[in-house]
């Protein structure tokens, strides 16, 4: 299996699609949402995504759809687990925005898939945050392929090679390396900021537009990050942001609501482990994990 893993901006979704069709494999892709929070909506999307990428296959498990008392995940998987066994050749199978997906008896059958795993069948997950499933366990036996947030940042290099396609124009290596530190190669910051300097006339001073208080990125943070949230918790993303760093005790100092009485919806530790299972933009600055920076 395959993970890739990141908050919203980095380019999972394109890099998934460019190494499909790398590959040469027959692939098969399912664009999840939230209304494919039902165990027999996403196999059966599932099986259409096979049937695209290894055709004509029959598959038994397409019969268990239709009998509503069939409600084990882990019986289904096995199904279709026999089902994969009768097929020869490789292929590859992208499950996209999985972090849309809530539903844990979709996590079950994806379990009982991932313990057995099929010759013929090369999984990709796609999402925003990690799905609950036993990825430290696979990591441990070397099952899975982790794809983060520090692989997908841009270099000064890939940065330099984006903007001069983005902008038409040549950018010197310090340009670029600017603009990398002060992104930090987020993908979409880089975008977004080389979109509002396109039509301008070219400037020398291309470094004193480096990204920053963009109108673009803001209104992406806005629609994508903070608007996804419930109302709580964008409170205090948004008081948080006012630190430079912090810790647990800090946070609960500068954030929580004396209103609160004792008895906050989230503690410090508990935010910051929100944040590293969201992924959203949280960096570690010591190795014991107790100080931390926004991205």
């Amino acid at each position: 299996m395959t993970l890739i893993s990141a908050p919203p901006g980095y380019g999972k979704s394109v890099l998934a699609s460019m190494w499909q069709e790398a590959s040469g494999l027959p692939s098969g892709w399912v664009s999840l949402d939230e209304s494919d929070n039902d165990l027999f909506i996403f196999v059966s999307y599932l099986l259409a995504a096979i049937e695209t990428a290894v055709p004509h296959t029959p598959l038994q498990t397409q019969t268990l759809l239709s009998d509503s008392s069939f409600t084990a995940a882990a019986n289904l998987a096995r199904y279709l687990l026999a089902d994969l066994n009768q097929i020869d050749t490789p292929f590859l199978l992208v499950l996209d925005d999985i972090h849309t997906i809530r539903e844990q008896s979709v996590f079950d059958f994806l379990e009982t898939l991932l313990n057995h795993p099929s010759p013929a069948l090369h999984l990709v997950l796609v999402g925003r945050q990690d799905p609950p499933l036993r990825i430290a366990s696979m990591r441990a036996y070397g099952r899975i392929t982790e794809i983060r947030m520090r692989d997908l940042r841009f270099t000064p290099s890939e940065t330099s090679l984006f903007l001069n396609r983005m902008l038409e124009r040549d950018i010197s290596k310090s340009v670029a390396a600017e603009w990398t530190d002060k992104t930090e190669g987020w993908i979409v910051a880089l975008r977004l900021a080389a979109l509002s300097l396109r039509y301008r006339p070219p400037s020398r001073q291309l470094s004193a537009h480096a990204p920053g208080n963009n109108q673009f990125l803001q209104e992406y943070l806005l629609a994508e990050v903070l608007a996804r949230l419930p109302a709580p918790l964008q409170s205090y993303l948004l008081k948080s942001a006012l630190l430079d760093r912090f810790c647990a005790p800090l946070w609960e100092a500068v954030v929580l609501d004396e209103r609160d009485d004792g008895r906050p919806e989230m503690t410090g530790e508990s935010f910051i482990q929100w944040l590293q299972q969201s992924n959203l933009f949280l960096i570690s600055l010591d190795q014991q994990n107790e100080w931390f920076r926004f991205h």
